[in-house]
């Protein structure tokens, strides 16, 4: 059984080399061929001086390229670091700095992007750009499948750091996941069987490939079982069925808001008019069942993060399965899930607690963060950050985020990073950012902020504040609404009681809407629900 990611493709290619792995818009390549390209991109990249250990950032959209890229690196021993292409210069400069990466492989349409972090990012040492590649300090990226195609790769064991992923914390900075070959390999491989996968299976990849739900729950789960996945730039409401009925796929993997929007949609009569069987993608109880009804498929609910990509699922059977329960541990006994009070002591049946788990695809800590590491790793078990409770079936129940996230379309949001950026403009002397529930996108970015003395939000209006934020943070991390205060509710330590301006009702009209126009305000009160856009 493989246990590296090197192993799980070049077996493939071994037991089924005419066998379509990838299909790309109108290209399908086989898993013969898709080994021998990684093979010619890997001795492209041992040509550069790249070996064992090395970082190398991806900054490219979803295209073959990145997979290419993705397993020439693990064939060389090499750690693959995914940048969200949706981050600002200073984002992203972050992440390719602190991870120590020594390469960077971009896509021309990133270009501006890349040429504005390269400066401030030292260890860098080369540059392949995918593209037109100008300069004599870029390699174009074909230059890299020119080479021999055959067998080529330093021996990786499931130990061996395969990636760093950068995700969001309670810091104004993420921190970097170290996940080992054996993560990629256990994890798919499980939830693969949970979900009764196998070689005849068609997987469409909508959600980004710098994400661990495209990487790991879609791409290596269907690898896992030597089956094809339908790679897209992107998500898109209109196409999503069509893309589903002309490649035969019979299973997706996707984020809450998809299906939402799915839902949203005008019925047809094509509704049905397809092949695929199970979407993996949560929804409340009585919208998941008006899903299924509409589509004929079966949605299951999935609990995973990054620091241990091992899924928690409902059972496929519609008999056992638990509406609004994530559902259980999938691959156990190996993969175990727990709920703990304060003193991280097990929480019986029914009482809330820390959720945590632990499994072989666990996470080896955080990179270059030793305390945030043991923190998170105490007592041999993955603290989520996320509140819970299992019932007496074990069947486990998510409550809130324990941690200062925010959860905005599949995308963890630092409160405490968006405050950051909120409190270097000059006029504000402090904020605070909470979530607001959002029927599509789950949670929506709420500023608080309470201006210096002698500023008025007439002279600092919000299209001022929003600007500011707009200048430093990814899109997705721009806040929605803006509310202006005079002080905020306090601890007797002095700090601020989110919890507090959470439950708060809006009693100023104060509180803005970014996309409905300056000075509209939210409504009865930011607890409730906000309008989609």
């Amino acid at each position: 059984m493989a246990e590296t990611i090197p192993e799980m493709l070049e077996a493939q290619a071994l037991a089924q080399p005419e066998k379509v792995f990838l299909i790309w818009q109108d290209e399908e390549i086989t898993y013969r061929e898709f080994d021998r390209r990684a093979n010619r991109v890997a001795r492209g990249l041992a040509a550069l001086g790249l070996g064992r250990g090395d970082r190398v950032a991806l900054v490219m959209p979803n295209c073959p390229e990145f997979l290419y890229t993705l397993f020439a690196l693990t064939k060389l021993g090499a750690i693959f670091v995914p940048v969200n292409t949706a981050l600002t210069p200073p984002e992203a400069q972050y992440i390719i700095h602190h991870s120590d990466a020594v390469a960077l492989v971009g896509a021309e349409k990133h270009r501006e992007l890349i040429e504005k972090v390269r400066p401030d990012c030292p260890a860098l040492r080369h540059v392949v750009m995918l593209g037109q590649a100008s300069g004599a300090d870029t390699l174009p990226y074909d230059v890299l499948l020119q080479g021999d195609p055959t067998p080529f790769g330093t021996a990786v064991a499931a130990d061996d750091i395969a990636a760093i992923m950068y995700t969001s914390g309670t810091t104004a900075h993420p921190k970097g996941v170290l996940l080992h070959h054996g993560a990629y390999a256990f994890a798919p491989r499980a939830r693969a069987e949970h979900l009764g996968l196998t070689a005849v299976d068609r997987i469409l990849i909508v959600n980004p490939l710098f994400h661990i739900n495209g990487q790991a729950q879609a791409a290596m789960t269907l690898l896992s079982v030597g089956g094809s996945i339908v790679l897209k730039e992107g998500f898109s409401a209109s196409r999503f069925w069509e893309d589903v009925r002309r490649h035969d796929v019979t299973t997706v993997s996707i984020m809450r808001t998809i299906p939402l929007m799915l839902l949203s949609r005008p019925a047809t009569p094509q509704d049905r008019g397809h092949r695929a069987r199970v979407m993996t993608g949560g929804l409340p109880p009585h919208l998941q069942e008006q899903f299924e009804d509409r589509f004929g498929v079966t949605l299951v609910s999935v609990y995973s993060l990054t620091e241990d990509m091992t899924s928690v699922m409902n059972p496929l059977d519609r008999g056992r399965r638990k509406l609004g329960a994530l559902g259980l541990p999938v691959g156990a006994p190996a993969h175990q899930i727990g709920v703990m009070d304060e003193h991280d002591r097990p929480a019986g049946p029914g009482v809330a607690g820390e959720i945590v788990k632990r499994s072989p695809a666990s996470m080896k800590g955080y990179y270059k963060n030793p305390e945030a590491t043991a923190d998170a790793l105490r007592g041999g078990w993955v603290h989520t950050g996320d509140f819970g409770y299992l019932d007496e079936d074990g069947f486990l129940y998510f409550l809130d985020r324990k941690k200062d996230i925010i959860r905005r379309s599949g995308e963890n949001i630092s409160s405490s990073e968006v405050e950051a950026v909120l409190n270097a403009h000059p006029k504000v002397a402090e904020s605070a950012v909470i979530p607001v529930p959002d029927p599509l996108r789950e949670q929506e970015v709420k500023a608080c902020v309470v201006l210096n003395p002698g500023e008025t939000p007439e002279g600092v209006p919000p299209e001022e504040i929003f600007a500011h934020c707009a200048a430093r943070l990814a899109p997705f991390k721009v806040p929605r609404y803006l509310e202006y205060r005079t002080d905020f509710p306090r601890t007797a330590s002095y700090k601020i009681q989110k919890q507090k301006l959470r439950e708060e009702p809006d009693l100023t009209g104060s509180c803005v809407d970014r996309l409905a126009g300056a000075g509209r305000p939210l409504g009865p009160g930011p607890g409730q629900a906000s309008p989609g856009s």
